[in-house]
């Protein structure tokens, strides 16, 4: 099989993966995939992508990181900066202690900044960062500035409703009202999950917003 038919069926296995429902058939043509990258001695984006999203698709969270790492040396040699963005965001999320997810964290930030686009993967970053401050000041700054990118960009998602009810909660342990964003929270939640689901309903009772 030439070079070219090679690469074409490495696509393939990338492309299967990303419609398949089994997450073991997921893992299957990821791996797939990279064994030819392998044999191809193949570093670009689409190598990269493949470790990222075989990394995605794992539950152990070791094996989650070193495919994450992978990924991250390929586009590092390539300065990938808008793909490192999300890789080091993962990373830190997979990461066990809080000083290593700071420094994840605080990578895939200085990468969003060097890029200069605020979207949701910034408000992602910044929400993570407050997040392994957890009960600090700290939090709240980080978890205030990832809420403002959220509705800036009006981004609505599980996350941006877990930032939006993260922020009322310290907003309310601070005395101060959090009942707007607690408002908004509840919104979101009700759009994605759905009224009658548990989260949804902890915080319409948290609010008091079953009389609204």
């Amino acid at each position: 099989m030439c070079i070219r038919d090679s690469y074409d069926t490495a696509l393939t296995y990338t492309n299967l993966a990303a419609i398949e429902a089994s997450t073991k058939k997921q893992c299957d043509y990821y791996m797939k995939a990279i064994e030819i990258y392998k044999e191809l001695k193949m570093q670009n984006k689409d190598t990269a992508m493949t470790y990222y999203n075989l990394g995605l698709t794992l539950n152990n969270n070791a094996k989650k990181r070193e495919c994450y790492k992978k990924a991250i040396e390929i586009c590092e040699q390539l300065n990938a900066r808008a793909e490192l963005t999300s890789m080091y965001n993962s990373l830190g999320e997979a990461s066990e202690s809080k000083e290593a997810q700071r420094e994840y964290y605080k990578k895939a930030l200085e990468m969003c900044n060097s890029i200069g686009v605020e979207d949701e993967i910034m408000g992602s970053v910044y929400f993570n960062i407050g997040r392994s401050f957890e009960g600090s000041e700290m939090e709240y700054e980080y978890c205030k500035k990832a809420v403002d990118i959220f509705d800036r960009i009006k981004y609505e998602s599980l996350q941006s409703a877990d930032a939006h009810y993260r922020l009322a909660v310290l907003e309310e342990r601070a005395g101060r009202s959090g009942l707007e964003r607690g408002r908004v929270a509840y919104r979101i939640y009700a759009a994605v999950l759905g009224e009658s689901h548990p989260k949804t309903i902890q915080v319409a009772d948290e609010f008091n917003l079953h009389k609204e």
